[in-house]
């Protein structure tokens, strides 16, 4: 049950959001009319209802933790009972009474009777979580766990808290891939949420294979935030396996000049009067510089072939004066050491770079362009940067 364990959490916090709605509706509606909670509600106090918001109401003042929910509960316990005696299937009362249990199997009993009366109570389905754990039921908590964000959607940022953190254990990935495999609208958020968390990112890697996604985006900013964050070997593999299925496995070839997953393929400039952009056959790179622009205009990550290496551009004829305005730049990743920085020359550069030793194994390659102030614009093409050992 230890790869669970995050499904577990996430019961904890369901019952706590309950919590902290219903004291907000409290306060809210006592606000509104200067009365106690319950009156405020306008409801009978003889009629079930009434008396189950009483018994909520009292439950809900003696909790500001989660530790504190089984005593609260004790507290309210014959508030709630007296609500099922006048409506049998008041399901917060149930709920309080399954809380306020001294053992699991008669809370249990309590929670499945809740059950079939109203599933949609957010702090209903917290308990259910908890008894489908406690039953070792795996199937059961997933589903709930679904019908809880697929339900309850202004929730949904609190669970994907809960949940991120929980994939950060490699244990949990098995059973998100079980939990995802299933898509609903829920999936993209989470792996959203999961993206903005770098500990998260090397199991976000292991899982993506795993499932279906059809956003696109979030398969680039999980490849790049890989590559930022340190995991250039996750980065590289997770791009080759989505490359292949993408691309008829032609990804990684160094004369295509196609953009989908940067930094493993090419990242170009692309702004007024400063762009880099594919020709119509794929075969060349087309790089535009107007008069006093610059900057880097092409950058792409290669892995390294190990010990010394040559960098070869092939570009279209340009003059010594604009080759001072065209430079390449390699770096290794891990560490931010430069390897090359060199001006292209005019018909064509071949660079030898020394071995980078065993602690850089990818390289960023950056191609800058500049444009002098009172020159003509800059253009040129491109067929090929490649690095060869």
């Amino acid at each position: 049950m230890a790869r669970f364990n995050f499904v577990r959490a996430a019961a904890a916090i369901t019952i706590a959001l309950s919590v902290a709605v219903v004291l907000a509706m409290q306060a809210a509606s006592a606000v509104l009319v200067g009365q106690p909670a319950v009156v405020a509600f306008g409801l009978s106090l003889w009629s079930g209802q009434g008396r189950e918001q009483m018994a909520f109401a009292r439950f809900s003042d003696g909790v500001t933790s989660v530790d504190q929910m089984a005593n609260a509960a004790s507290a309210a316990r014959q508030d709630a009972l007296s609500a099922l005696a006048i409506e049998p299937y008041a399901t917060e009362a149930h709920v309080i009474l399954a809380l306020s249990q001294t053992t699991a199997e008669e809370g249990g009993k309590l929670v499945e009777l809740a059950a079939k009366s109203n599933k949609r109570v957010l702090s209903l389905q917290g308990l259910l979580l908890q008894d489908q754990l406690a039953a070792s039921d795996a199937q059961g908590a997933i589903e709930t766990l679904d019908k809880i964000l697929r339900v309850h959607t202004a929730r949904r940022n609190e669970f994907y808290q809960v949940l991120v953190k929980a994939l950060v254990e490699d244990a949990t990935v098995p059973v998100f891939a079980e939990t995802l495999s299933n898509k609903t609208d829920w999936h993209e958020g989470f792996l959203y949420a999961a993206l903005s968390v770098p500990e998260a990112l090397p199991n976000l890697a292991l899982l993506r294979p795993q499932i279906e996604v059809q956003d696109e985006r979030i398969d680039r900013l999980l490849i790049s935030r890989l590559a930022r964050e340190g995991e250039p070997e996750k980065a590289a593999e997770l791009y080759r396996l989505l490359s292949e299925q993408n691309q008829g496995g032609e990804a990684g070839c160094s004369q295509q000049w196609t953009s989908r997953f940067p930094p493993f393929d090419w990242a170009l400039a692309d702004e007024s009067g400063f762009r880099a952009q594919a020709s119509r056959d794929g075969s060349l790179l087309e790089v535009y510089v107007r008069s006093g622009k610059g900057g880097a205009v092409a950058s792409r990550v290669f892995e390294l072939p190990g010990g010394s290496f040559q960098v070869t551009v092939r570009h279209s004829d340009i003059t010594p004066r604009q080759a001072e305005g065209a430079r390449l730049k390699v770096a290794c990743i891990t560490n931010r050491r430069t390897l090359l920085d060199e001006t292209l020359q005019p018909k064509g550069s071949v660079f030898e770079v020394p071995d980078p030793n065993s602690e850089c194994d990818y390289a960023l390659v950056q191609l800058f362009a500049r444009a002098w102030t009172g020159s003509p614009a800059f253009t040129f093409e491109i067929e090929h940067i490649g690095i060869d050992s």
